[in-house]
């Protein structure tokens, strides 16, 4: 099995692009999975700038 080489510098149209691709290779359990992580990094984001805010 050959590597792809990735271009060094990516922009986030590639990663979107590459993360759609990948999402859509997994299992339903797999994807809700994933939709909690991105959410809780979502609430981490706010509760930083509600931190910084105070």
């Amino acid at each position: 099995m050959t590597v792809k080489e990735k271009p060094i510098q990516r922009t986030e149209m590639d990663d979107a692009k590459e993360f759609a691709e990948l999402y859509g290779m997994l299992s339903p359990n797999e994807r809700q999975h994933v939709k909690s992580i991105i959410i809780g990094i979502q609430l981490a984001k706010e509760a930083e700038k509600e931190v910084a805010l105070a």
